[in-house]
């Protein structure tokens, strides 16, 4: 299925890797654009309780495929322009849209990605996995074969970053904003300090003036304007160079 906002074309699939998801992503391939009116589309009959957005961007390499037009550079215009009226479309369903990129009907958040959002600890097996206790994260190797020698000889093929102060609250602003959930005030201030707590209220009072964000029951939430403008906002809102 593909729908249109008369800019660009969007692509619907329900040919996910879960089951019952739909995955939707930006096409900037010009011939596979068709206008078909957005208002039309059949959303409502894909039988999926979520719905995730993938914005596909040409990547520092894709220079000579933008010049030669088999591709088209992002307008960051219109990809706001787009982002909102997929909300509205998507809204209209029934579909709450919980994380920037994704939507989900009541009870139907990922619990897996959702875990990733609110900074719960997760424990990744295999080759690639990523893992997280909240203050240290590791990754295992990539590589297939080295990965299994090492599991073979007993040793773990793993590296590991241990996270300062700053870093997970950088992180949990970052992850927070992304929610409906937001970031706890109340959670700044008793796990990181209070200097944090008077630094991202002082950081995020312009945001808050421009009605790009707002506080709601000791929670920083991004207003509906401010969503598409998040991951710039929270960079914003990082706290650097802390002894």
């Amino acid at each position: 299925i593909k729908i249109s906002n008369k800019l660009n074309t969007i692509e619907v699939s329900n040919q996910s890797s879960h089951p019952n998801t739909v995955n939707v992503s930006d096409n900037t391939k010009k011939s596979e654009i068709k206008e078909i009116p957005l208002d039309t589309t059949p959303i409502e009959t894909l039988d999926s309780p979520m719905v995730g957005v993938v914005y596909l961007y040409p990547k520092p390499g894709s220079a000579s495929f933008i010049k030669k037009g088999i591709i088209e550079n992002v307008d960051d215009q219109q990809a706001q322009e787009q982002f909102y009226i997929l909300i509205d479309e998507v809204s209209k369903h029934n579909f709450i849209h919980y994380e920037l990129s994704n939507f989900g009907k009541e009870g139907s958040f990922s619990k897996n990605n959702s875990s990733y959002w609110k900074g719960k600890s997760y424990l990744g097996i295999g080759p690639s996995a990523h893992s997280f206790n909240g203050e240290q994260r590791s990754w295992n190797v990539k590589n297939n074969s080295k990965y299994i020698a090492a599991i073979q000889q007993n040793k773990l093929p793993i590296e590991r970053e241990l996270l300062s102060i700053t870093d997970q609250y950088n992180e949990y602003v970052m992850t927070g904003l992304r929610t409906i959930w937001g970031v706890s005030l109340e959670k700044v201030a008793r796990e990181f300090g209070e200097q944090y707590h008077r630094y991202l209220l002082l950081q995020s009072k312009k945001y808050r003036a421009e009605d790009l964000l707002y506080i709601e029951d000791e929670k920083l939430k991004t207003t509906q304007k401010g969503k598409f403008l998040s991951d710039g906002i929270s960079a914003d809102l990082f706290k650097l160079n802390v002894s």
